[in-house]
C-alpha cells in the first residue's frame, strides 16, 4: 500500500478542548453536529471508492496512540491495522459500510454514548480505515459488556492480505475553529 491510498480531508468544527465534549449533547448552540461530520467523511469515502456496498470501516482516534499521527499512518499502511491481537492476529473490529449512517453510529459511540463520551481529553476519530469486505469473514460473538450478539469482529481470509483499500485522514491543522 502506498501513500496514494491516504486521502486527507478537513472537517471544520471537529476539534475538542481538553475539558469538553461539545458533541455529547445536541442543541441549537452547537456549531458542528455529528451528522455534519459523518456527511463529510462519508463523502470522502464515496468519492474515493466505487465498491461502497462491499466495504468495512473502522474509526481510530490517533490522539490515543503513543506514536505520532504520521508514524501511525505509516504503520497502518504497512500492517493494515493499528493494533495486534496476540490471540487472534488476523482479526479486526469494524462495521459494514452503509454510507453516512455507519459513520454516524461510530462517531456516536465515541462522542455521544457512555463510557467513551465521558473520557477527557476527548479526541476526534481522525483516521478511517476502509477495507474490502470480501477479504474478511465475520465472527459473531457475545459482547462481554452488553451481553448481546455482536457482529463487528472480522477475520482475514488470507492472513497476508489486509484488504485495506483506503485511509481517510482528517487533518484540521490547516485552519483554526473559533
Amino acid at each position: 500500500m502506498t501513500d496514494n491510498k491516504v486521502r486527507k480531508i478537513s472537517v471544520r468544527g471537529y476539534r475538542f478542548k481538553d475539558s469538553e465534549n461539545q458533541l455529547e449533547h445536541s442543541g441549537s448552540l452547537q456549531k458542528t453536529t455529528l451528522e455534519t461530520i459523518s456527511h463529510q467523511i462519508a463523502g470522502a469515502i464515496n468519492e474515493s471508492l466505487s465498491m461502497q456496498d462491499n466495504l468495512l470501516i473502522r474509526g481510530i482516534q490517533s490522539g490515543k496512540h503513543i506514536e505520532g499521527k504520521g508514524q501511525l499512518l505509516t504503520k497502518l499502511m504497512l500492517e493494515g491495522r493499528e493494533y495486534k491481537n496476540i490471540e487472534n492476529p488476523d482479526t479486526i473490529f469494524a462495521a459494514t459500510y452503509e454510507g453516512e449512517k455507519s459513520i454516524l453510529r461510530i462517531l456516536e459511540g465515541f462522542h455521544k454514548y457512555k463510557p467513551r463520551c465521558e473520557e477527557r481529553p476527548q479526541y476526534p476519530v481522525d483516521i478511517w480505515l476502509v477495507f474490502q469486505a470480501k477479504a474478511y469473514e465475520n465472527i459473531e460473538y457475545l459482547h462481554p459488556r452488553h451481553n448481546v450478539l455482536a457482529r463487528d469482529k472480522w477475520r482475514r481470509i488470507n492472513p497476508s492480505e489486509a484488504g485495506l483499500v483506503k485511509i481517510i485522514s482528517i487533518d484540521n491543522d490547516s485552519f483554526h475553529d473559533d
